[in-house]
């Protein structure tokens, strides 16, 4: 997670703005590969996003699992603890 925040940071306050400065500028040495790289880092910020927003959707997914298993581990417990009708004693 902290990954994608620090590449989002890093992609649209350094790389991006310097790009689009040299465009409106026109100061670039190659002018003309200027718009591919914004492309480029543009969507590699939109992916960025897109794992974000994802984000809190896994960790509650990963939390349910977690509270399941639990609780079937509890409830197998719980039945090997107590013996059914069938097997008590007569």
């Amino acid at each position: 997670m902290w990954l994608s925040v620090s590449s989002l940071v890093s992609f649209a306050s350094q790389i991006l703005l310097r790009d689009a400065a040299a465009l409106s500028a026109g100061t670039a040495g190659a002018l003309d590969r200027v718009p591919l790289e914004i492309g480029v880092f543009g969507l590699f910020c939109l992916l960025n996003i897109l794992e974000l927003a994802l984000v809190p959707t896994t960790f509650l997914n990963l939390g349910l699992i977690e509270v399941v298993e639990d609780f079937v581990e509890r409830q197998s417990r719980a039945e090997e603890d107590t013996p059914y009708a069938i097997d008590a004693p007569k």
